[in-house]
């Protein structure tokens, strides 16, 4: 199975990481991210204007690779979320006037 997965921004309020770690976190937060739906799938496709992801606590102290393995695993909850009615909406029947079911 193949997923594509746009994020057209990020907002991260308050990371306590310096920006000389910005890149090692994006490619740290891919890599999670990617982990994730491939071992449980966001479900059927669909598109968001926005998602807003569980809040997560991290230290001043916290090394990119723990803060990426947090936003992921935020992220992922929210994606299996978002996606749920969205997956049930395309494959529940629907019922017409008549009470015929489509």
């Amino acid at each position: 199975m193949t997923v594509h997965l746009h994020i057209e921004r990020l907002l991260c309020d308050g990371l306590p990481l310096p920006a000389t770690q910005h890149g090692a976190l994006r490619r740290e937060l891919e890599a999670r991210l990617a982990a994730a739906l491939a071992r449980f799938p966001a479900g059927g496709g669909c598109a968001l204007p926005s998602l807003r992801a569980p809040a997560f606590v991290l230290t001043a102290r916290s090394p990119a690779h723990d803060v990426a393995g947090s936003i992921a695993h935020s992220l992922h909850s929210a994606l299996i979320g978002a996606a749920a009615p969205h997956a049930l909406n395309v494959a529940s029947p629907t019922t017409t006037k008549k009470g015929a079911i489509s």
